[in-house]
């Protein structure tokens, strides 16, 4: 996790690969009449993806919420949380360039409900 090096071969390698299969299942998706398709991905602005998406939704939530989410999918203490989160990149940066923000910070029942609202606009706006 903290060698630079090692972190830059190792998505030069697994990035290629990762969009080459986002963009396979989205055209098979498509040709199945799927109405849309969404991915999860963590580092599409450093990647330099965002030209392949329609619409990028960002997801935030506070910070003490992010390191016990961290804490507890990791199985790992703070300290190492609050490394991998400044392992990532500037929220605030990322969110000049996302379409839709996402706070994710209530309970999941309210987020679950502003997702559908998301939806629900998205669909709107395309008719």
């Amino acid at each position: 996790m903290g060698d630079p090096v090692f972190k830059k071969e190792l998505e030069e390698i697994t990035h290629p690969l990762v969009k080459t299969e986002i963009l396979k299942i989205f055209t098979i998706w498509k040709n199945e009449g799927k109405e849309c398709a969404a991915a999860e991905v963590p580092l599409l602005f450093q990647a330099g993806w965002e030209n392949i998406f329609n619409l990028i939704i960002l997801t935030r939530t506070a910070p003490e919420i992010q390191t016990e989410r961290i804490m507890n999918k990791r199985k790992i203490s703070c300290v190492e949380a609050k490394k991998w989160i400044t392992m990532q990149s500037d929220i605030s940066i990322d969110a000049k360039k996302a379409d839709i923000i996402l706070d994710t910070s209530a309970p999941l029942k309210e987020t679950e409900k502003e997702v559908k609202e998301i939806i629900r606009r998205i669909k709107e706006e395309e008719k």
